[in-house]
């Protein structure tokens, strides 16, 4: 009967240190994989969030560039044959020049939203980029064409491509949110 009671505790005691054993080993593997989840989706919030900060810096260019461009035009309207005058050309330059410089972080932030796995949200940034590219080569200070109507219509497409390149990406900011 001692032998009974002994191998009935020790059965009990067995059985209580498996299962809390196991328990233990469960609630750590879900707890990592939580953890895990939350660590890439934070990586990935914080991708997103430095693509909002490059698209809007490449936008501040690309608007100071409208700006010296519709300001071009309407000097060519009223008669100026320059377009602008000292330093304002100096300025146009150094936006060129920076427009062309904000293209590198444009292709960047579309290969972090393709390796993010956003196709649609990389494909609105790829047309907001072709816009601004088009816009430089249709409207600029070689072509007498250009008219203030011209440069007032490439910053309302812009603004508008902007918005909704901005707007995919915020929903697929709030689903890595929500996960």
């Amino acid at each position: 009967m001692e032998l009974y009671n002994l191998l009935d505790t020790a059965i009990k005691i067995g059985l209580g240190s498996a299962i809390t054993i196991i328990g233990t080993v469960t609630i750590t593997k879900l707890n990592h994989k939580n953890e895990r989840k939350k660590d890439i989706n934070k990586r990935a919030m914080d991708l997103i969030e430095a693509i909002s900060i490059d698209v809007e810096e490449a936008t501040h260019v690309f608007l100071r560039y409208t700006a010296l461009m519709t300001e071009w035009a309407r000097n060519k309207s009223k008669g100026l044959s320059e377009g602008l005058t000292g330093n304002r050309t100096k300025e146009l330059m150094k936006v060129k020049i920076d427009l062309f410089d904000q293209f590198k972080s444009l292709s960047a932030s579309e290969a972090k939203l393709m390796l993010l796995s956003l196709p649609h949200v990389s494909e609105k940034l790829r047309i907001y980029g072709e816009l601004v590219q088009n816009i430089r080569y249709n409207y600029h200070d070689n072509n007498d064409s250009v008219t203030v109507q011209d440069m007032k219509k490439a910053r309302t497409d812009l603004l508008e491509a902007r918005k909704e390149f901005f707007t995919s990406l915020s929903s697929a900011y709030f689903n890595f949110y929500k996960n």
